[in-house]
């Protein structure tokens, strides 16, 4: 006979985080290819996907956002695409954005401060000073992934803008995310749940396997 239903009626959410040790790898490139294995990982359980995402995070030592966010997003239609989510972090966070970015979500009608890149720190605000004085909370650089196997070649006298600033919120413990999915459910969460309103059950450490 075929079950008819969920065969499981449960009131929560179980979600598993990796970690990585980006920080102790100098100048190394915080994004993940298929050959990254993590360091360890963390288990929590939450009421649903926003919660328990928000909890896997903060389990894995990311601080929740309080101040402002810097945007970085090197392709045109995806920062429009993801303007929508823009829109809840603005909510939240002061929004800041790096000269492309910002002049896309500008002419989209989102208000956002001028972040000026490494290549430019002798104009203010810049990216590394505004991380120096930890007024950046999170930072969310997207990318068009099919350059990724340049990544790979680059030199420190050659790397471009966006491996620059990957490097620097790395290098300030400032909460880094590079991928769109994952700057989606950030907006989602931020926007439902403040960090009070974690559940009070502990999270449970992994080690890992690799």
């Amino acid at each position: 006979p075929i079950a008819q239903g969920p065969l499981l009626q449960l009131d929560y959410v179980g979600c598993k985080a990796s970690m990585f040790s980006f920080v102790r790898l100098g100048k190394a490139d915080p994004i993940l290819g298929v050959e990254m294995a993590s360091t360890g990982e963390v288990g929590v359980f939450g009421r649903n996907k926003h919660k328990v995402f928000l909890k896997a995070m903060i389990a894995a030592k990311f601080e929740y956002p309080r101040r402002s966010v810097l945007l970085s997003i090197d392709d045109a239609e995806q920062t429009i695409a993801f303007i929508p989510w823009i829109r809840l972090l603005s909510k939240k966070l002061v929004l800041y954005a790096t000269s492309f970015t910002a002049a896309i979500l500008r002419g989209s009608g989102v208000a956002c401060n001028i972040a000026q890149g490494p290549d430019n720190a002798h104009v203010e605000p810049n990216v590394m000073t505004l991380l120096k004085k930890r007024e950046l909370s999170l930072v969310i650089q997207l990318r068009d992934k099919t350059h990724d196997f340049l990544l790979r070649r680059q030199r420190e006298e050659t790397a471009s803008q966006d491996y620059k600033i990957r490097r620097l919120a790395t290098d300030f413990n400032t909460p880094l995310i590079t991928e769109i999915r994952l700057a989606e459910l950030m907006a989602e969460a931020l926007d439902k749940y403040d960090v009070r309103d974690m559940e009070d059950r502990k999270s449970t450490r992994l080690n890992s396997s690799h």
